[in-house]
C-alpha cells in the first residue's frame, strides 16, 4: 500500500470516528528523525500527551504508537534494556514488553506466511517445468489432428444450423 493511500485511509477513518474534530495536519504522514527526537524531548519534559499531539499535528493514538515503535526499535537493536527504554520513552515496563511481544507475534505470522508461499512457489515452478515437457512432447501431427477435430465440430454445428433453417422455411411454407 502506498503512503498516499494509507494517509487517505487514516483520514477517512478519523473523519468517521471524530466528525466534530479537525483532522491533524500530519495524520498518516511518515515520521522524520527530527520529529521523533522532538517527540522524545517533549515526553521527557513531561509535556501533556494532548499538547504533544497538537505540536506534532497528530492524534494521541499516533503519539502512543510512535513511542511503542521507538521502544521496540531500541530493544531490537540491543542498545538498551527495558528500564532505560522506559526512561527515554516514559513508557512503563509492561507497555514496552507488550509492544515487543506484539511485534514478535506479528513477525512470526509474517515469516510463517512467506515460508508457506515459498513452498507454493517451488511447487508451481515444478509444475511449469512438467507442463513445458508435455508441450514439447506434443507433435505437430497432434496439433493438426486437434485442428481437424475442431473444424469437424464447427462443420457439424453449421449443418445443424442449416437443418434448423430448412425446418423453419418448410414450416413457413406449410402455413
Amino acid at each position: 500500500m502506498s503512503l498516499a493511500t494509507y494517509k487517505s485511509q487514516c483520514i477517512e477513518k478519523y473523519k468517521i470516528a471524530n466528525p466534530d474534530k479537525d483532522i491533524p495536519k500530519n495524520m498518516g504522514s511518515k515520521w522524520t528523525d527530527i520529529e521523533e527526537s522532538e517527540l522524545l524531548a517533549n515526553i521527557q519534559n513531561h509535556v501533556d500527551i494532548e499538547e504533544v499531539a497538537k505540536r506534532h499535528g497528530r492524534t494521541r493514538g499516533a503519539i502512543t504508537a510512535r513511542l511503542e515503535v521507538i521502544a521496540m526499535r531500541m530493544y531490537e537493536e540491543n542498545r538498551y534494556d527495558i528500564e532505560h527504554i522506559g526512561e527515554v520513552t516514559m513508557m512503563n515496563a509492561r507497555s514496552i514488553q507488550e509492544a515487543i511481544d506484539k511485534k514478535n507475534k506479528n513477525k512470526d505470522k509474517y515469516e510463517s506466511k512467506y515460508q508457506h508461499t515459498d513452498t507454493e512457489i517451488a511447487n508451481l515452478k515444478k509444475e511449469i517445468i512438467e507442463l513445458k515437457a508435455i508441450i514439447k512432447d506434443l507433435k505437430r501431427d497432434d496439433i493438426d489432428d486437434l485442428k481437424k477435430q475442431i473444424q469437424n465440430m464447427l462443420d457439424i454445428q453449421n449443418i445443424k444450423n442449416d437443418i434448423i433453417e430448412l425446418k423453419n422455411a418448410i414450416r413457413k411454407e406449410g402455413t
